[in-house]
């Protein structure tokens, strides 16, 4: 992961949000604390105090930023969710001309590398905790993907449009979330790395149409 300094708060997972440097430091020790027992330990026996102990805090200074283990475990992927953001919005600022096959292929390819080191560990996240489901985690992946999707719409809005507007952007954003969550669950053998890259190409790209075709 980034250096404290370079990482965003992963705000929406915590119950008050740190300002200082001592309470950084405390907070990404327990969200690293948490991710390196979860390579270690069956997720059911983690627990708060194992968690503090692991990263050398009091239970205390844990209780101020987080209710409960789960709530850790949003932070996880909050903070991912942020450095996918960050890296994506660079991508797509660095080429304004890109077209949208090239912008979301580069952004898969971007999302999937990403992932490949720590699949083992997401895989145990999204089996056997169901809250993401419910959490902040699914509407923060919910809202990146739409901001991305409207400022691509917004910069290029005199070359494409996308059908159905916001409708369609909340609809896809959705999608592409379930199945890719699912995909990293289970990795079913008939679907192979490519195929699924293809096929999400597919469906992140199909509502954008040229201008000149829209109105036609």
């Amino acid at each position: 992961m980034a250096d404290i300094d370079d990482r965003k708060i992963p705000t929406r997972s915590l119950l008050k949000t740190p300002r200082q440097q001592r309470a950084l430091n405390t907070v990404f020790s327990i969200i690293d604390a948490t991710w390196e027992l979860i390579s270690t330990q069956k997720i059911e026996q983690l627990n708060t105090n194992r968690i503090a102990a692991h990263a050398g805090v009091n239970i205390s200074s844990l209780y101020q930023y987080f209710a409960n283990k789960e709530m850790i475990i949003s932070a996880i992927i909050e903070t991912f969710l942020l450095e996918f953001e960050d890296q994506l919005r660079v991508m797509i600022n660095s080429d304004e001309s890109q077209d949208p096959v090239a912008l979301f292929e580069t952004g898969i390819d971007l999302g999937l590398e990403l992932l490949k080191p720590m699949t083992d560990q997401l895989r145990i996240l999204f089996t056997t905790i169901p809250f993401l489901i419910e959490s902040h985690t699914a509407d923060s992946i919910e809202r990146i993907l739409i901001d991305l999707l409207r400022d691509f719409a917004v910069r290029n809005a005199d070359r494409y449009r996308i059908v159905g507007g916001l409708a369609t952007m909340y609809v896809l954003a959705n999608a592409a979330t379930m199945v890719a969550v699912r995909w990293i669950c289970e990795r079913p053998a008939f679907i192979t790395e490519a195929e699924f890259k293809e096929s999400m190409l597919q469906l992140m790209t199909a509502p954008f149409q040229p201008v000149d075709q829209v109105a036609s």
